[in-house]
C-alpha cells in the first residue's frame, strides 16, 4: 500500500510540475488529479499477480465474484458466458466524471467504450454551436461501441455529457477488437444490437434537426437497452444450410489469417478476395438473417478500410 501511495504522490508531483511549465488551468489540473486519485482507489493491480497462478475455472469464478456487483448488472453482460465476463472484466478501467463534463465530443477520436456504474448521461447533437440532448443513458447501460464499430473515420459520431456525477468503466479500442476476435457469438450479438442502436440514434438525430430548424424544442427521453434475445446459434445454424462453412459462418478464421499475413499488399488481397466470395453467395442465401449478413459485410469492409488508411 505504501508503494502505491508513493506512486500516486509521484504522479501528482509530476502533474504539478507540468501544470507550471505549460501554464495549465487550475480547473483542468483538478480534473486530472481527481482522475488519478479515482483510478488509484479503484484499480486493483495486485489482483493480476494472483490470477496468473490459478486454474482457468477457479480464475473465472473468482473474477465473477469480484466484479459481480459492478459488471454483471450491466446490460452489456446480460446472458453472456462466464468466460466472456471473466475475460473482459479485468480489462476495464474505472473513470469518474463530474456533472456537466463531456466524456467525449463529436469528431474526437473514439478510443474506448463505456459502462455506466452510477449516474446519468446524455447523447447530444451539436448544431450551430449548441448541444441538444437526444436521449439519456442511465445506470447499467453502456455506450461508445457504436463509434468503435461503425465510424469509418474512427471518430465519435455524437457527444456524450454527464448530467450527474458519474462512475464509469471503460474498455479500450484494442481490447474491444480483441474481444470481437476471441468471442464469435458475443461479437455477432454486440454488433447486431449496436447497428439497431445506431439506427435509432440516427432517427432521433434527423427528428431533432427538423425540430431545431423549425425552432421547436427537442425532447430527449431515457433510452433502455433492447430486451430481445439474439439467438446467434440459430442464426448460424440457418446460415450453414445455405452457405459454405468457411465463406461466412467461420469468419473467425479470417481474423487468424489476417494476423498471420505479413505482406501489406497480400493482406489487402486476402480481405478483398473474401469480400468477393462473400458477395457471390449473398444472392443465393436463404434462411440467413439479414442482420448477420450486414454485420459480417460491415466488419469485413472496415478491416479493408483500416488497412488501406
Amino acid at each position: 500500500m505504501d508503494s502505491r501511495n508513493a506512486l500516486l504522490k509521484k504522479k501528482q508531483d509530476t502533474l504539478t510540475s507540468i501544470s507550471r511549465k505549460y501554464k495549465l488551468s487550475k480547473v483542468f489540473c483538478s480534473r486530472i488529479s481527481r482522475a488519478l486519485e479515482y483510478e488509484h482507489r479503484n484499480h486493483d493491480k495486485e489482483l493480476a499477480g494472483i490470477l496468473q497462478d490459478l486454474p482457468v475455472g477457479i480464475k473465472h469464478e473468482l473474477l465473477l465474484l469480484i466484479y459481480e456487483e459492478k459488471v454483471c448488472k450491466n446490460f452489456f453482460f446480460k446472458s453472456k458466458s462466464l468466460a466472456f465476463i471473466a475475460w473482459v472484466a479485468p480489462k476495464l478501467h474505472p473513470i469518474q466524471i463530474q456533472q456537466n463534463e463531456f466524456i467525449y465530443k463529436e469528431n474526437e477520436f473514439a478510443s474506448e467504450m463505456y459502462f455506466i456504474i452510477k449516474g446519468k448521461l446524455s447523447i447530444n447533437l451539436k448544431r450551430e454551436g449548441m448541444f441538444y440532448p437526444l436521449t439519456y443513458l442511465v445506470e447499467n447501460y453502456y455506450f461508445g461501441e457504436i463509434d468503435l464499430l461503425f465510424s469509418n473515420s474512427k471518430n465519435h459520431l455524437n457527444s456524450v455529457k454527464a448530467e450527474q456525477n458519474c462512475d464509469l468503466l471503460s474498455l479500450e479500442r484494442d481490447e474491444f477488437e480483441e474481444m470481437l476476435k476471441y468471442f464469435e457469438d458475443e461479437a455477432i450479438e454486440v454488433c447486431i444490437k449496436a447497428r439497431k442502436r445506431l439506427d435509432r440514434i440516427n432517427q432521433k438525430t434527423a427528428e431533432a434537426i427538423v425540430n431545431i430548424d423549425r425552432r421547436s424544442s427537442v425532447r430527449p427521453r431515457i433510452s433502455y437497452p433492447e430486451a430481445n434475445y439474439v439467438d446467434v446459434g440459430e442464426m448460424k445454424k440457418n446460415a450453414r444450410k445455405s452457405v459454405e462453412l468457411n465463406s461466412i459462418v467461420n469468419y473467425g478464421s479470417m481474423y487468424q489469417e489476417i494476423n498471420e499475413e505479413k505482406n501489406p499488399e497480400n493482406f489487402i488481397k486476402v480481405i478483398k478476395a473474401k469480400i468477393k466470395r462473400l458477395n457471390m453467395y449473398c444472392d443465393n442465401i436463404t434462411g440467413l438473417s439479414n442482420e448477420l449478413l450486414e454485420y459480417i459485410t460491415a466488419r469485413t469492409k472496415c478491416v479493408v478500410q483500416d488497412t488501406e488508411n
